[in-house]
């Protein structure tokens, strides 16, 4: 997450769509998947390892809500660690980012 975006672009983003979208009034489970990036990925994927991605539906009052993307990663230590947070309005496109090389 750290090499996908600066942390003040990170904050920043977050902070915008939280105070479009308002405080969460309600959370609904949307999806949960496992992932298995492999040992040779593509240009722009993650690193390999395994990845479990929840999606989260937000209510945050009439005719407004959000989507979180939340991934997380196991590491060496089989232990899962957040890795990634997104949050977008609904009805608008996630935020993207620009992963450094």
């Amino acid at each position: 997450m750290k090499a996908a975006q600066a942390k003040q672009a990170f904050v920043a983003q977050v902070r915008d769509v939280l105070s479009q979208t308002g405080s969460a009034t309600g959370r609904d489970w949307v999806a949960v998947r496992r992932e298995v990036v492999s040992a040779a990925p593509a240009p722009g994927t993650p690193p390999p390892g395994e990845y479990v991605v929840v999606v989260l539906g937000v209510e945050t009052g009439p005719q407004r809500g959000r989507l979180e993307t939340i991934t997380f990663h196991r590491d060496s230590d089989n232990q899962w660690r957040l890795c990634g947070f997104v949050a977008a309005a609904v009805g608008q496109p996630a935020p993207t980012t620009n992963p450094k090389k």
